[in-house]
């Protein structure tokens, strides 16, 4: 009986303390000022394309189809042209 009677205060205090709790919400997380760029740094950036752009081009010559790759990013030939 005393330790029925011990584990129901026990309760009754853990459940008596759970209704008044305060409420917690987590805290936003810092924002790291932004680095803003100056006109030195802009200057001093060389700025290259990931991919490279191309092109096919195609010709007869004496009767035979040929074909040549154009890169639009280096402004030159990158092949000779190719019999196809």
């Amino acid at each position: 009986m005393k330790k029925f009677l011990t584990v129901g205060i026990v309760t009754l205090l853990l459940f008596a303390s759970s209704i008044g709790s305060v409420k917690v919400f987590a805290a936003e997380p810092a924002i790291a000022p932004l680095s803003i760029a100056t006109s030195t740094s802009i200057h001093s950036v060389k700025i290259t394309p990931k991919a490279e752009h191309v092109k096919w081009y195609y010709r007869y010559d004496n009767g035979v189809l040929q074909h040549r790759l154009w890169s639009f990013t280096e402004n030159n030939w990158l092949t000779p042209w190719i019999n196809c």
